[in-house]
Formats: C-alpha cells, structure tokens, sequence
C-alpha cells in the first residue's frame, strides 16, 4: 500500500561525504486542502480524491459547482470523514473567492475539465497552491496531493 511503504513512515536519508556523513529525517503530515468539484466535474473522481485524503488524515474544505449526493454528505458526516465544511458554488463565484484570498487552506486539489482557468486566477495571487491536473488511479500521486513533506537534518553520524 502506497501509504505504508512512502509516506507513513519516517525515513532516514544519508547525504554529505568527507569526514563525516549527514543524515536526514524525512517525514510527511497532512496538509488542509480545499478539493473543488469544478463545472463538469466527476463525482467518482471526487471519491477518489477524497478517500486520498481520509487515508492521510488531512483536513478538507470542499467546494463544488453541484449539489453533492446524500450519500456523500451523510459521509461527511461521520466520524471517518476529513471534510470540516462544503459549499456549493458556481465556478465564477469560485474563482472570484480564490482571487479574493477567501480560501481557508494554502492547498487547492481541482476536479474538473478547466485547471487552466484555475491556474490563471492564481497567478494573480501566490497565497495558494493549485494541483489542477487529472485525477489519477495512481495511489501515490494522489496521497501526495495531501501531504507535505519535511526534512529535518539531524547532523553528522
């Protein structure tokens, strides 16, 4: 399992030459993310995203051009669910709280089949960061949406 074997554990790194070797810890925490179901967005794609999420225990925002089914929001529910709010918004009102700072999270994950529009009304801002490209079955790509990594040098061995 992705999880397991890249990003739950901490991992030492050795780096540096000469006299003495460097070692690094490197470890990953989960990252509030906003999760925008864009205009023509997949609700599939949408679980997939957010399952990513639940694995890696990180705190999400969601945004969504669409009512969402009642299934998933009796998940949102639940004590399992990472969702801390939803709003339902078209994606002109969306792009015009992005561009107004309003997000509640630095990280954007975009589920739709305009990331570019997204990405244009962000380079107005450096406030966020958008992953705007295709959801994948990738399991590793996905987590990562969610995760920020650290590296702590813990010194010469």
């Amino acid at each position: 399992e992705q999880w397991r074997d890249e990003f739950e554990r901490e991992r030492e790194l050795a780096g540096g030459g000469g006299e003495r070797a460097d070692l690094f810890v490197t470890r990953y925490h989960p990252l509030a993310t906003t999760v925008r179901l864009g205009e023509g967005g997949s609700f599939a794609e949408l679980v997939r995203v957010l399952a990513a999420a639940t694995r890696v225990h990180a705190p999400v925002a969601i945004s969504s051009a669409v009512a969402l089914p009642d299934t998933l929001i009796r998940y949102f529910r639940s004590s399992d669910s990472p969702v801390a709010e939803v709003v339902v918004e078209s994606d002109a009102r969306w792009h015009a709280r992005v561009q107004a700072g309003d997000l509640v999270t630095q990280r954007i994950r975009y589920i739709g089949p305009d990331g570019a529009a997204l990405d244009r009304v962000l380079a107005r801002q450096a406030a966020s960061v958008a992953i705007s490209g295709p959801v994948t079955a990738s399991g590793r790509v996905e987590l990562a949406s969610f995760l920020v990594e650290q590296s702590v040098w813990v010194g010469g061995r």
